[in-house]
């Protein structure tokens, strides 16, 4: 996959360095970052390079660079202006206050860049895929993550985390307050009837995909009623953002196959020995029971590795086009 360009441009060299190695950090299998603290280094890049994504200070706006008739060395698609001031001067370009959190920042981007780039956004059939196992221990996490960042090398990507203890700090919310979690939609759709939250948001990104800050409590995911749960995924599927979505569904969520019903396919880690094989009998047993077969026959066992999961993901995505 070739690597699109984003440049980040800025006198400041401490914050042009620091805000380029936030979005290698989060973006890095996507973007190839470029940093310029001087404006005559920016001109020279431009004599023979370009970009896809364009943040530049508003000192880099030479008197002369009539940025309001979009002339001048600044490309026209996807450029955004970074201001000192929270009121800045009208541009063509969007403008975005310099002094708020890099993550707000980077996702506001990331927002108005993927509406533009069609290889990724765009209305069409949106798959969703559960990862779920009755089994501990099994990788299940771990794969949903290298699925999602995999998938977002090609595709537009949401990934949702249902469980009740999140492990990953970019997922917690309280590392990344701003960020739309899955307790904030609970909260704001059944207490304050805001139907508007799934529209209105603004969707954080990591890694290439988009994605719901963790539940805030264990009990949001244990107490949750999974028919809401997927009226979530169903709304963010009616918004058309996104080709995927992917879930990690927590095993300590009441009538799991509720949500599993919302999922085009299910991928089911499992260890192997006795005991696990045992807990998948009981399991399908009992969906069979609920009168939920059909999950059973859109489920697939996986045995996640150790190692090399991001490998062993796109040799699941190859198997899965098949």
């Amino acid at each position: 996959m070739n690597k699109k360009i984003f440049g980040i441009c800025d006198p400041d060299r401490d914050y042009a360095e620091s805000f380029s190695r936030f979005v290698y950090k989060k973006e890095g299998n996507r973007f190839d970052v470029r940093a310029f603290t001087k404006p005559e280094l920016l001109r020279e890049y431009l004599n023979g390079g370009s970009f896809d994504v364009l943040l530049v200070s508003e000192d880099f706006i030479d008197a002369g660079e009539d940025m309001q008739a979009g002339e001048g060395v600044f490309p026209k698609k996807s450029t955004f202006v970074l201001s000192d001031e929270r009121e800045a001067c009208d541009y063509i370009y969007p403008v975005i206050y310099k002094y708020q959190s890099t993550e707000k920042i980077l996702s506001h981007i990331l927002q108005g860049f993927d509406k533009k780039d069609g290889s990724r956004r765009g209305r069409g059939t949106c798959r969703v895929t559960g990862i779920y196992s009755p089994v501990k221990r099994s990788g299940r996490t771990g794969f949903s993550l290298a699925l999602a960042k995999t998938l977002a090398e090609k595709k537009s990507v949401l990934y949702l985390s249902f469980e009740e203890l999140c492990s990953e700090d970019f997922l917690r919310k309280e590392n990344n307050p701003e960020a739309l979690g899955i307790s904030d939609i609970l909260y704001k759709y059944t207490v304050d009837g805001d139907e508007e939250v799934f529209s209105t948001a603004e969707i954080p990104s990591h890694s290439g995909f988009d994605y719901l800050a963790a539940a805030s409590c264990p009990d949001d995911i244990r107490n949750a009623d999974c028919s809401l749960l997927r009226f979530i995924v169903e709304e963010f599927k009616k918004q058309g953002n996104y080709r995927e979505i992917v879930i990690d569904i927590s095993d300590y969520l009441p009538e799991p196959e509720k949500l599993l019903d919302a999922c085009d396919e299910i991928a089911v880690p499992v260890l192997g020995d006795e005991r696990s094989e045992k807990r998948l009998e009981l399991w399908e047993d009992y969906l069979i029971g609920r009168g939920a077969a059909d999950l059973i026959e859109k489920s697939r066992r996986i045995t996640v590795p150790v190692y090399d999961i991001e490998d062993f993901a796109k040799s699941y995505l190859k198997q899965r086009e098949r």
